[in-house]
């Protein structure tokens, strides 16, 4: 599987700065992967969030 495109604008570890666009969009992802029932959201922290269904037993 090849690298995404987005890894390539990766500052160096450790020098990075927020980048909410980029942060959004990785929630987006995950929420579509994992079956979130609702759209990223603040928590009281101030992360985004995303509810997700329990798997069965």
């Amino acid at each position: 599987m090849g690298r995404h495109q987005d890894e390539y604008r990766l500052a160096p570890d450790g020098t990075a700065g927020p980048d909410a666009d980029f942060t959004g969009r990785v929630m987006d992802h995950l929420a579509v992967c994992l079956r979130a029932v609702d759209a990223p959201q603040a928590d009281a922290d101030g992360y985004l969030a995303v509810t997700v269904p329990r798997t069965a037993a």
